[in-house]
């Protein structure tokens, strides 16, 4: 098997022809077809993927479609229209990357204009508060802080610089969320992070080391990740954020 390139129209062109089967093939049980990711924005580069969502009705279920064809990647989700509208709804830790399957979309398949109550979550979901799910992902630094700390303790430098890759993923993400900001195309992700506004100084200096971006002692990756969680605590505490209660939470 060899990946191939290909053009965005020849992903247009297959994405309306598995459409059709899809619909041919299901019947009433499919209410929208939709072409997301990068295709749908017309960001798709020689060897992207197509990604397809199908919207089922409540109570369908239909295993994910994922395979190689014609040396491309092609995933096929299938998807009850009311999780979907929930989910749009969510503000999760990876909203930065879930968002922009909710916003942007080709429509291939429309039968009842169910595209439209998706497009009204959406606007409702602009003013969402985001702050608990903020103060979530701040701890969950913490915590990834604390496995770099044990791995420190047993002199496992793969275990520290494994830990130091998710604890800067974790923190972009962080950073994305408190800026409201979701990423267009996966591979933006970390420029998106880079650009936002709300962040520590010297953070992409941080991020860089935690990462692998550049070279680095453990030494110095147990310090950016020491300073960037401090740091990125006060940015989150000057929100009005606390993750330390007065009493256990349950």
């Amino acid at each position: 098997m060899q990946l191939k390139k290909h053009t965005h129209e020849e992903r247009l062109q297959l994405s309306r022809q598995l459409s059709k089967q899809i619909v041919d093939t299901y019947g009433d049980k499919i209410v929208a077809v939709l072409v997301s990711g990068s295709t749908a924005k017309k960001l798709d580069r020689p060897y992207s993927d197509l990604e397809m969502i199908v919207i089922v009705r409540d109570g369908v279920e239909i295993p994910i479609a994922q395979y190689i064809h014609d040396g491309m990647s092609i995933q096929i989700d299938y998807v009850e229209g009311s999780s979907f509208l929930k989910d749009a709804n969510r503000v999760t830790f990876n909203w930065p990357l879930s968002q922009d399957q909710f916003r942007n979309r080709i429509v291939l398949y429309d039968a009842t204009g169910w595209v439209s109550k998706l497009d009204k979550v959406v606007a409702e979901s602009e003013t969402a508060d985001t702050r608990k799910t903020i103060g979530q992902l701040m701890s969950a630094l913490y915590e990834g802080l604390e496995v770099i700390k044990n791995a420190e303790l047993e002199h496992d430098e793969i275990g520290i610089r494994t830990a130091g890759f998710y604890l800067a993923w974790d923190a972009a993400r962080l950073v994305l969320l408190m800026n409201k900001r979701y990423v267009l195309t996966s591979s933006w992700f970390w420029k998106e992070t880079k650009d936002s506004i709300v962040k520590p100084k010297s953070f992409w200096t941080r991020e860089e080391k935690l990462a692998g971006f550049v070279r680095a002692s453990v030494d110095e990756i147990v310090e950016s990740a020491e300073s960037l969680c401090d740091d990125m605590l006060k940015i989150v505490e000057s929100l009005g954020i606390s993750i330390e209660p007065d009493k256990l939470l349950v």
